[in-house]
């Protein structure tokens, strides 16, 4: 049985509002689908065609191997809310997927979000997406070192 997990979102924010978010989407059980280079190119091709479909921007974006950073600004009177956005955006990259003979669920339920309120937080958000390769690659290394002076 599954429970309910509590919601992440702002009571009464209405995520229909324009203004930029910084969004997070998980892989199941963070299995590191994006390391294979179709699936990473299947998630890609959707994140280009997010801006045209929806009529948003989408300002940066990474891919790491079990998940995927955004930063999509809505624009005023959009009909459509960040979490529809998400949802179509999350079905799409599957059916692709499963196209190309997947037929994992790659998505973890859901998404994060944090509604990005300034331009210093623009910023910050904007130097984590960019920042986070290194992170990786960074911690990587150190867990090569690691296990070296274990041995």
């Amino acid at each position: 049985m599954y429970r309910r997990r509590n919601s992440l979102r702002l009571k009464e924010f209405d995520y229909k509002k324009e203004g930029p978010y910084f969004v997070t989407i998980s892989c199941r059980e963070k299995e590191s689908f994006f390391e294979n280079k179709p699936l990473k190119q299947i998630l890609v091709t959707n994140i280009e065609k997010l801006e045209n479909r929806f009529s948003i921007t989408v300002n940066a974006y990474v891919v790491m191997p079990n998940h995927v950073h955004l930063i999509v600004t809505l624009p005023e009177n959009d009909s459509f809310s960040l979490s529809k956005i998400i949802q179509v955006f999350k079905s799409l990259v599957t059916y692709d997927a499963r196209l190309r003979g997947n037929k994992k669920r790659i998505w973890q339920r859901g998404f994060y979000e944090h509604v990005i309120r300034n331009e210093k937080d623009f910023l910050e958000k904007m130097k984590y997406i960019l920042n986070n390769p290194l992170a990786l690659e960074i911690k990587k290394r150190a867990d090569i070192k690691s296990a070296l002076t274990r041995r």
